[in-house]
């Protein structure tokens, strides 16, 4: 497809009908189509991937047709999309369409996912509520706080408040009166996310962020896994799980992962932390938060370890965290001529938001990068330069600790 870019063929009337056709080949053909009729055709992909969304089963492909019809874009798109969200039977297909409706501005998919807020399926409502957020109505407060009266599970109820939050970011007295209006439940969930997302503040102590802290045990009954795709290329399993869940802060919330192996899909098999088969690990809304393609040496530029496009990072193996700290927390990178502030981890001021883990002694002072550019300090992952026994600095620890418990539901650490 790379190649396909760089220098389009061109496509003649005659071949659209076999590409449309290839839609119900098997799945990796059909995919492939999908992103050659999206790339080249986008209004011809449209109509040829809209029927096959609508028709029973194929989930996996569904994943990828979503997908391509948010990049097309439109109202044939957006219908099609819309459709899917009503009836489709598979709760995943329905959620992505959710999600994918963020992007569209039409009051059609505004009132389907309003409607989604009332769907049987809990990730479906998760999906629903988030997306709100991106979506701009007079009536969009009014939906917003009916269906957190009347949602039943404290989950969505934080999902709500997120995006009340996020949509009033200047107004945090109405946000507290709508969380103070919630049954306690809510109220404490709403209170963890806030405490999920202003760790920097908080005091921690000595030795908080050094490897071998306490496991958090994985919460079955109110917790959900964090899936990370892997396609290992030379690489073994075992290295991976190794690499990841030896170093803080992934330690701790190991139990709180699974893996799976682009090369056994479309097979549900999933590992643990430790490469153990897991069983019964269903395809969710997680699926895939981190997708790891490892490669050699040869296939990146002099001097570039690997990079991160959204939560996809290709990787090579010394590059690993790095580019997990990009793919799951959105960090920054802290080497010259990085990452532009903000991030977490990148300051555009000396005044850094982190100044309570230098003062508790975390942290030694802020460290100049380049002019107008302050990191936590020189040695850490993000800087590809992890030296001595903790390789993600403290900030860089206490936003993927912040995006874990904000994804799955953990609990943060005290200690």
């Amino acid at each position: 497809l790379a190649e396909l870019r760089k220098a389009p063929p061109e496509l003649f009337p005659g071949d659209l009908p076999w590409l449309a056709a290839r839609l119900r080949d098997e799945l990796f053909l059909a995919s492939g189509a999908a992103d050659l009729l999206t790339t080249f055709r986008p209004g011809e992909a449209v109509a040829a991937m809209a029927p096959v969304l609508a028709e029973p089963g194929r989930v996996f492909l569904k994943d990828r047709l979503v997908e391509h019809l948010a990049r097309a874009g439109g109202d044939a798109a957006a219908a099609a999309l819309v459709v899917a969200l009503r009836s489709d039977g598979e709760e995943s297909v329905r959620a992505r369409c959710a999600r994918a409706l963020a992007g569209f501005p039409g009051p059609e998919a505004y009132a389907a996912v309003v409607l989604a807020l009332k769907d049987p399926a809990l990730d479906v409502r998760r999906a629903a509520a988030t997306a709100m957020a991106s979506m701009r109505s007079p009536e969009i407060f009014d939906a917003l706080l009916a269906a957190l009266y009347e949602e039943p599970d404290v989950r969505v109820q934080g999902d709500l408040v997120d995006t009340v939050e996020r949509l009033l970011p200047d107004h945090p007295a109405i946000v507290r009166e709508v969380v103070e209006s919630l049954n306690p439940a809510a109220q404490a969930e709403a209170g963890r996310r806030s405490a999920a997302r202003n760790l920097l503040g908080r005091t921690w102590p000595l030795g908080f962020f050094t490897p071998g802290r306490e496991t958090i045990p994985f919460d079955a009954a109110g917790g959900r896994r964090i899936g990370i795709t892997v396609e290992l290329g030379s690489l073994k399993l075992s290295e991976v799980v190794q690499a990841i869940f030896s170093e803080p802060p992934f330690d701790r919330y190991r139990e709180w992962f699974y893996l799976r192996v682009e090369a056994e899909f479309p097979s549900t098999a999933a590992y643990d932390f430790l490469g153990r088969p897991l069983q019964g690990v269903p395809r969710g809304e997680l699926e895939g938060m981190v997708y790891l393609r490892f490669r050699d040496p040869a296939h990146f530029q002099a001097g570039v370890l690997g990079y991160a496009r959204g939560c996809e990072a290709f990787v090579q193996k010394v590059s690993l965290l790095h580019e997990i700290g990009h793919a799951l927390a959105g960090l920054g990178d802290e080497y010259p001529g990085g990452s532009p502030p903000p991030h977490a981890n990148v300051a555009a001021d000396r005044n850094v938001p982190w100044t309570s883990l230098i003062r508790d002694g975390h942290l030694p002072q802020p460290f100049l990068r380049q002019e107008g550019v302050w990191v936590p300090a020189e040695t850490c992952h993000m800087n590809n330069n992890p030296v001595g026994e903790v390789d993600y600095c403290a900030v860089c620890q206490l936003a993927l600790m912040g995006r874990v418990a904000e994804l799955s539901g953990a609990p943060l650490p005290s200690r």
